[in-house]
């Protein structure tokens, strides 16, 4: 994780956690992620993509729209 965020700006990034436990609001506050209380389900219903697609290929088309 240090080497994915090395020299990151400012916010490092943001994670989505649809119910951050203590521990991962600690860490992502540590590492200067954002967190997002959404799911990806979420994410997709707000870019108006269709929710009703498998776990597996909604993950990789989102991946594809921010350019990952």
């Amino acid at each position: 994780m240090s080497d994915i965020l090395y020299a990151a700006g400012d916010p490092t990034g943001y994670a989505l956690i649809p119910e951050p436990t203590d521990k991962e609001r600690r860490f992502c506050q540590k590492k200067g992620i954002d967190i997002v209380e959404a799911g990806i389900e979420d994410l997709l219903a707000a870019a108006g993509r269709e929710t009703s697609v498998p776990e597996e290929t909604a993950l990789k088309e989102a991946a594809l729209e921010v350019g990952c």
